[in-house]
């Protein structure tokens, strides 16, 4: 399994997770929320992949920062096709990323479980 990275700034993209960053306690829920409709269309924009986004339903995930929390969604391509990444951007496997952070680590780490499970 393949994971679509910005290089050198983080696993989570377009903006790489603020400072301080912590994973949130399950039984927190954000006051408000947004469809992640707007970021998938976005995020196939970004990447220049006319291919189907979907979102992962399985993950569920809250990162608590010092502005509230912020949701991470898992987007996942139809296929098993990898395609030219964009500029500024790489993919990793899950054993490429043992040097990272331990949050950017546990990130992928759920994201692989959730995608094997689901």
């Amino acid at each position: 399994m393949s994971f679509l990275v910005p290089d050198g700034a983080g696993v989570v993209f377009p903006d790489p997770l603020p400072p301080l960053a912590v994973i949130a306690g399950t039984a927190q829920d954000p006051q408000i929320q947004r469809h992640p409709s707007v970021a998938l269309r976005h995020l196939q924009e970004l990447i220049g992949v006319n291919r189907t986004i979907s979102l992962v339903g399985e993950f569920e995930l809250f990162i608590e920062t010092a502005d509230g929390l912020l949701p991470v969604y898992l987007a996942a391509l139809e296929g098993n096709e990898l395609f030219e990444p964009p500029a500024g951007m790489r993919w990793v496997e899950l054993l490429q990323c043992v040097q990272r952070p331990w949050l950017e680590r546990e990130l992928l780490r759920r994201a692989y479980d959730a995608m094997m499970t689901g």
